[in-house]
């Protein structure tokens, strides 16, 4: 399980396809949300708020994001009681959603990376991919990967990125998309030494 700090009130949990298995965990038995996976989930909020030296004495919200073959990430975000409801009864209380994945969105730096992203993409995988810019940054939504290769995919990418929690709604909305189509020929093209 790797833990990032992302401000005070939010982390970013991953828990790769081995350590899913290894806990007995898949996502077909998360998605319909049977007691093991609440129970499973709750385990790894109170782990990584603790580890992350978070307070647990609030309410927490959970967005779970699938990523077949490769693993979850989930956000983890505690709210102060205001914040999250008015209802007394809202008290201390876990709030689960879960989102399918049938695409990566890798964030990017440096504009260099994303190039060599690309070209390993193109060499090794032929996928499609829509860049974006947002923020200081460029996110880089990969398609067309099989899901057997995807593990192969996102762990040869993180040498260069991130894996994104971000939607593809929010890039279309705040975002700037580079260019119309799939940007991986272009950066062939252009950035080809």
């Amino acid at each position: 399980m790797k833990l990032k700090r992302i401000n005070s009130k939010n982390v970013k949990v991953f828990i790769s396809h081995e350590e899913l298995e290894e806990k007995e965990m898949n996502p077909i038995k998360i998605k319909i949300q049977v007691p093991d996976s609440h129970l499973f989930f709750y385990r790894i909020v109170i782990e990584a708020l603790e580890e992350m030296e978070y307070s647990i004495d609030s309410n927490i919200l959970m967005d779970i994001y699938s990523y077949p073959g490769y693993g979850i990430y989930m956000m983890i975000k505690t709210e102060e009681e205001s914040d999250f409801s008015e209802n007394p009864e809202m008290d201390n209380t876990l709030s689960i959603q879960f989102v399918e994945q049938d695409h990566f969105i890798f964030e990017f730096s440096d504009f260099e990376d994303v190039v060599a992203a690309c070209k390993i993409l193109d060499r090794k995988w032929k996928a499609a991919g829509f860049l974006y810019h947002l923020n200081s940054a460029y996110f880089l939504k990969i398609e067309g990967v099989e899901e057997a290769e995807s593990a192969s995919v996102a762990s040869i990418l993180l040498e260069y990125g991130e894996l994104s929690a971000i939607t593809e709604n929010l890039l279309l909305e705040k975002g700037l998309r580079v260019y119309h189509d799939n940007i991986i020929p272009v950066m062939i093209e252009y950035f080809n030494d």
